[in-house]
């Protein structure tokens, strides 16, 4: 390993508020070594991708065209295998600099290196090393993945991007778990078609793993168009959905882009998930079909949620929301007590922080950096998850006999058809506030109530400040109590606001109010119960002729 990977690992035995500190001395050492020493061919030191089983490719990047030599062997003492690797000339769109609302393009040109040995013995241990302009790369090694183990560990985590210091903390901690692979939701780094922020927030934070541990990822929103994703990975299949065996465990990965069932990713994931008997089965995507906080996305309910159902998927790891959300195992009534799924957001790997929240569909939730680390058997897939600083955040266990999970398990189900209702009536707490409150002040609140498109009976809200929003604000005549109305007709309700001079109340470029004035209600309908937040009041825009008294 490198002296960087080194130096990363002895910060990551630093626990608490140093932790960070520790890691940005890291970067900065690795900085001024790379300065000092004599300049590497390698511009992206080697590392390993499995395209298939039985297969390893072995990467790396140079801004020089010239060949290179891999030699491979079974450790510790058989005779290499040595290949003669010529680089493929990529290109890619990066950003020269940036200034207000402009930003300048132009072409970067880089070499790619891969080469690919078959033939490969499961569960065994390979070294290698690469020849690059007369640079010898240090000896790495690494484990093929084993199918037929029965048992297999391996970390998840995601949303890696923007913040090299945190990301280099976090993965610093992964060699003391020993993975057989990792799993990453996606976002690697901020702008994907930016060549530079290649290495800076991915490939540098990232190399005290990827030359000797399988890595594994989706697209994620921030790769933008994918070109440089798709030049660096060498994943199964075609790199944007796969599968692949490890042990007990079968991971399907998505591409979030794609969710309808007449798409060939959804032919393929029907295929797929159908012909698999491992015991568990997984499935990563960037996008969560569940999530609450942050983004609260509901993904691929229409096609993919049944098929997950149908072909008994285990866990679905998704980020894209940057923090943690364990969900109470979820299914549909008709299934409550039978089958159920596990839903995890983990996007905490670097990216700035979305704020976590509660919810009666939700085990534990917090918004910090963090990864998980998996350990399966045929008989049950135990989870633990770490902040940045090392601390144990969660750890739960999944059990089977047969492939029924445990009764306990499953008498902690909460029914889809209640959490679907935080995503139809969400859009009704989008509140309009017809001036800045004050404490002299109240303003009114207003919300649009529209008929429900998704059922004929109604749903019956209680409106009322967010926790939050109630250290800075207090409701006059609430809660609000509404009924969502007949179809074709849409009704405006309001509710009253004054502030309670916590903090000056302002509002951002957005028109939002600032501190965020949000609210949440209980909502219940003949589906069942459950809780839904809304998002942050904005000014109402007041025509220019009202304001003039025409």
């Amino acid at each position: 390993m490198s002296s960087f990977a080194d130096r990363v690992r002895r910060g990551a035995n630093v626990n608490g508020a140093h932790a960070l500190a520790v890691g940005l001395l890291i970067l900065n050492l690795a900085m001024t070594a790379a300065a000092a020493a004599p300049a590497s061919p390698f511009s992206k030191a080697p590392y390993i991708q499995f395209p298939a089983p039985g297969k390893v490719s072995i990467m790396w990047e140079s801004e020089t065209n010239t060949p290179g030599l891999v030699r491979l062997s079974l450790a510790p003492t058989s005779n290499p295998v040595a290949q003669v690797v010529f680089p493929v000339e990529k290109r890619s769109q990066t950003s020269a600099a940036a200034g207000g609302s402009s930003t300048t393009q132009r072409q970067i040109s880089y070499y790619l290196y891969t080469a690919t040995f078959s033939h490969l013995s499961p569960g065994k241990v390979y070294s290698y090393s690469v020849e690059l302009q007369e640079t010898q790369s240090p000896t790495c090694s690494f484990r093929t993945l084993d199918p037929h183990a029965s048992r297999t560990r391996f970390i998840a985590y995601g949303d890696s991007r923007s913040d090299p210091v945190i990301h280099a903390t976090l993965t610093a901690q992964f060699s003391r778990y020993q993975p057989e692979f990792i799993l990453h939701t996606g976002d690697l780094v901020a702008r994907g078609q930016d060549y530079s922020l290649w290495s800076r927030e991915f490939f540098t934070p990232a190399s005290s793993f990827l030359g000797e541990v399988p890595f594994f990822s989706v697209l994620g929103n921030h790769e933008q168009d994918g070109t440089n994703y798709l030049n660096y990975f060498d994943l199964p299949g075609n790199k944007l959905w796969y599968s692949f065996d490890a042990g007990p465990v079968h991971v399907l990965a998505l591409d979030f882009r794609f969710d309808k069932a007449d798409h060939d990713q959804f032919k393929f994931a029907r295929k797929d998930l159908k012909a698999s008997h491992a015991p568990w089965k997984v499935v990563i995507l960037h996008v969560p079909v569940y999530n609450i906080g942050g983004h609260a996305s509901d993904w691929g309910h229409a096609s993919y949620l049944p098929l997950f159902h149908e072909t008994q998927v285990d866990l679905v790891l998704a980020g894209h929301s940057h923090m943690y959300e364990r969900f109470r195992p979820l299914a549909p009534k008709s299934a409550m007590g039978k089958r159920a799924i596990t839903h995890i957001t983990t996007g905490g790997g670097a990216a700035s922080l979305h704020k976590a929240m509660s919810h009666p569909a939700l085990i534990t939730r917090e918004s910090t950096n963090h990864f998980l680390v998996v350990d399966a058997s045929a008989s049950a897939i135990d989870f633990r998850v770490f902040r940045v600083d090392g601390s144990l955040l969660d750890s739960f266990t999944l059990a089977k006999t047969g492939k029924r999970l445990s009764r306990d398990y499953l008498k902690l189900t909460y029914p889809e058809e209640s959490l679907n209702l935080f995503y139809e009536l969400a859009p009704t707490l989008a509140p309009v506030a017809t001036a800045i409150p004050t404490v002299a002040a109240p303003a009114r609140v207003e919300f649009k109530v529209p008929p429900r498109l998704r059922a004929a009976s109604p749903a019956r809200l209680e409106i009322s400040l967010t926790p939050e929003a109630a250290r800075n604000y207090e409701l006059i005549n609430g809660p609000l109590r509404v009924v969502t109305p007949d179809p074709g007709i849409t009704n405006v309700v309001a509710i009253v606001v004054r502030a309670t001079g916590a903090a000056n109340i302002t509002t951002n470029s957005s028109r939002e109010l600032s501190p965020a004035l949000s609210f949440q209600s209980t909502v219940s309908a003949a589906e069942g119960e459950t809780l839904a937040y809304g998002g942050r009041a904005r000014l109402k825009i007041v025509p220019k002729s009202a304001a003039q008294g025409n």
